[in-house]
This record gives C-alpha cells, sequence and structure tokens, in this order.
C-alpha cells in the first residue's frame, strides 16, 4: 500500500479504519506527516492507541467513529482504508464520504478482497457484505475519483481462501 502513496512531506493523511494500528505506525514514520486514524472498533482503537503510546508517535490522532459519521473541517492530502468497503453495508455512502473529505489533487488508497466468487463462510464471519472484482470497484470509484491503478495481489491465496470460505 505505501509504495503508491506520494512521497511528499507535510501531508495530511486519513487511516479510514485503522484496526489495530499496525498501518498507522507504518503511515506515522514519515514524520513530517500528520496521521488521523478512525475504526469503528473501540477493541481496535484501544490497541491503536496503544501502539501509539509505546512508541510515543507524536503525528497521529486516533479517534473511534465509523467512517459515515466522521467528520472533519479538515481535507486529507492521502486517505488509506485497507480492507474496510467490504463491511460496510453501503459501500456507495462511504466512497462519497472519502471524496468530500480528500482533497482536490489528493489520493486514496484503497484495498478490498477480490472475486464475488470467493464469497463463503469467513467473509460471513468476517462480517463481510460483499467482495469485488477490478471492474466494479472501478465503476463504483470514478463517479469521484480518477482511478489510476487497479490491480489484484495475492493471487496465490485463491486456494487458501477457497478452503476458508467454501469448505
Amino acid at each position: 500500500t505505501l509504495d503508491y502513496l506520494p512521497k511528499k512531506s507535510d501531508l495530511l493523511v486519513l487511516n479510514a479504519g485503522c484496526g489495530s494500528g499496525e498501518v498507522n505506525m507504518l503511515l506515522a514514520r514519515n514524520t513530517s506527516w500528520q496521521v488521523d486514524a478512525i475504526d469503528i472498533d473501540e477493541k481496535a482503537i484501544d490497541l491503536s492507541r496503544k501502539l501509539k503510546e509505546e512508541y510515543n508517535i507524536v503525528n497521529l490522532n486516533i479517534f473511534h467513529s465509523s467512517i459515515e459519521d466522521y467528520r472533519s473541517e479538515k481535507k486529507y492530502d492521502i486517505i488509506v482504508s485497507n480492507d474496510v468497503l467490504e463491511h460496510t453495508e453501503n459501500d456507495l455512502v462511504v466512497i462519497k464520504q472519502f471524496s468530500d473529505l480528500l482533497k482536490p489533487n489528493g489520493a486514496i488508497c484503497i484495498t478490498v478482497p477480490a472475486l464475488q466468487s470467493l464469497f463463503g463462510y469467513h467473509d460471513k464471519m468476517l462480517g463481510h457484505y460483499r467482495r469485488y472484482n477490478k471492474k466494479n470497484l472501478t465503476e463504483k470509484l470514478s463517479p469521484f475519483f480518477e482511478v489510476k491503478k487497479c490491480r489484484y495481489f495475492g493471487a496465490t491465496l485463491i486456494p487458501i481462501a477457497l478452503l476458508y470460505s467454501r469448505l
């Protein structure tokens, strides 16, 4: 994910769906960036805050909020959202919210699980509503963003996904 982000200084970054905080730590390594992180899960927020304290990260703010409810007077240069859209009942509302939070000419980096044909038990247990393919994700993003790159990665994990989801 980080390889696709701008390499500039003094950026305002939103990690939307920060989970337990590992990506927060990677983003905050660039000490000229100010990172805001949100998640709906209180346990994940607690873990993120513990990591922040343990490593004394000063350029990181952590907020307990859903993406849909998150309000900020700031506009972000970068939004990162790893494996979040599939957890939202209405992904178009979230995509619109990302658009509202992003500066013009900002960058957004989204990861989602691929291929609806792999949807199964594992997804249901994780609270997923759907999986995506490049075409339908691009179609959902295109009204709000210029999609510059959309690709699959981790294809070697498909047999494992089939095992967990289908058997």
